[in-house]
């Protein structure tokens, strides 16, 4: 935490009084400095809490041989796989869907029938070894996102990994390290398909026309989910902050256009003491002073509409409601524009696929990715202390 957000749980200031911070691994050289190695007043020993907050920058994938198709494999054949991303990806150019694994054996078969798979199995390493796959899309459950995602980068596969990237940010770290040493063509994107929207891509055109700070809101009326279901879970899911509301933290940053510099979270109490809070609001504020507030509540009604952005900047005034219409106010006029609607995932999927058969540049920045995926990670940090987190 920075400075300041310390400063506020403090009674006593003592900084002026510590004269060294030494971390624990090297204690031994905290007792010589207190035994008089060098003049001291105050020694703190710093002991390591969570693994440190990623920062990432990659090199773009070095070119390798444009393949010209983009050969398939699906790791966990899920229902938003099914109902969804296979369908969509059907409709695309130059596709082959190679192999589909389920850890159910007959799930994996029924993908396979239903979807044109040429192969069916139950083991990732009929995707993760097999030569003839170069893209590997991870549609498991969230808490093996991340390890298959590095695992893929690993065998050399551009990859697209369904939200949330990671649960913490040791799983955070192993994505980094493997897209760090990943060989060429190989390149990683994560799911977040609002940013690919065309009415959000038309907002984010319009607020970058205008000159100085942004003020965002996010509202998402979520509804509630059953409490029973995996992804409320705290192991296998995250809960539905980390699970869903990173959507509107990358869809946040990709308006902004500046990176996340602090977050700051609050939770209304769950429905069971055991169980994640569904409700949330999460504050962002950008490199430039732009600031975003993300409101995330599962106890409205769905008559409201589901989502609903709002944005001020530079003497204008937008709304995006529910990706289907863009409303723009400016100079005491309001204008209405419909054009294209849906949430992306149809030009989400054409751009990855456009970049897998080209040889490997990722649409979207992957530090970016990295940085998004860490700031909801920052609200889970913040939810627990109760403090603003600086990135």
């Amino acid at each position: 935490l920075a400075p300041e957000a310390r400063a506020q749980t403090a009674h006593l200031d003592v900084g002026p009084l510590i004269t060294h911070r030494v971390p624990f691994a090297e204690a031994t050289r905290a007792y010589d400095l207190i035994a008089g190695a060098e003049p001291s007043l105050g020694v703190v020993l710093a002991y390591p809490q969570t693994p440190e907050r990623p920062r990432a920058a990659f090199a773009p994938p070095k070119a390798a041989p444009a393949p010209g198709v983009c050969v398939v494999g699906l790791i966990g054949a899920g229902s938003f796989a099914r109902s969804a991303v296979l369908p969509e990806l059907a409709r695309i150019p130059g596709v082959v869907l190679e192999t589909v694994v389920a850890r159910r054996g007959m799930s994996a078969e029924r993908g396979r029938e239903t979807h044109g798979f040429r192969n069916a199995a139950a083991d990732e390493q009929a995707v993760l070894a097999n030569p003839a796959v170069n893209a590997v899309l991870v549609a498991t459950r969230h808490d093996s996102h991340a390890r298959f995602a590095a695992e893929a980068l690993k065998a050399g596969k551009a990859v697209l990994v369904e939200k949330p990237l990671a649960l913490d940010f040791a799983q955070l770290n192993e994505v980094i390290a493997a897209r760090a040493d990943a060989k060429p063509g190989a390149f990683f994107q994560v799911g977040f398909n609002r940013r690919f929207a065309p009415l959000a891509r038309a907002l984010r055109a319009e607020l970058a026309k205008r000159a100085g700070p942004k003020v965002l809101t996010l509202r998402v009326n979520a509804g509630a989910l059953d409490p029973n279901s995996w992804a409320a879970s705290a192991d296998e899911g995250g809960g539905r902050i980390v699970g869903e509301a990173c959507h509107f933290v990358d869809l946040a940053r990709f308006l902004a256009g500046e990176p996340i510099r602090a977050v700051f979270a609050e939770a209304a109490p769950p429905r069971r003491p055991e169980a994640l809070s569904e409700n949330a609001t999460i504050h962002l504020r950008f490199a430039d002073g732009s600031l975003a507030a993300i409101v995330y509540a599962a106890v409205g009604d769905a008559a409201a509409g589901k989502e609903r952005i709002e944005a001020f900047a530079g003497g204008a005034a937008f709304v995006l409601d529910d990706f289907r219409a863009l409303t723009v106010s400016e100079g005491g006029r309001t204008e209405t524009r419909t054009g294209a609607a849906g949430k992306g995932l149809p030009e989400e999927l054409a751009a990855f696929v456009a970049a897998v058969r080209a040889g490997g540049t990722a649409p979207v920045d992957e530090a970016e990715l990295i940085e998004t995926s860490g700031a909801i990670l920052a609200a889970m940090e913040s939810l627990r202390t109760g403090q603003r987190v600086v990135l």
